[in-house]
């Protein structure tokens, strides 16, 4: 099977079945947008809980006695 042929085929089940082409690229949308939401928020969240950290005195390092 020549790639023209495989190419007419995939552009022919395409049209045949609209429907489940379009969930399916609907789906892969949602899918990917959720992945990079929950990333930005965890990279987020690990930023703001870091500053938080930072801020504690026990965490500012050892202080000379004086």
């Amino acid at each position: 099977m020549s790639l023209l042929d495989i190419l007419y085929l995939s552009l022919r089940n395409l049209r045949e079945a609209k429907l489940r082409a379009t969930l399916t690229s609907m789906g892969v949308i949602v899918g990917v947008a959720v992945i990079v939401t929950m990333v930005s928020f965890g990279l987020g969240l690990q930023r703001n809980l870091w500053l938080a950290a930072q801020s504690l005195v026990a965490f500012q390092g050892p202080r000379s006695l004086q």
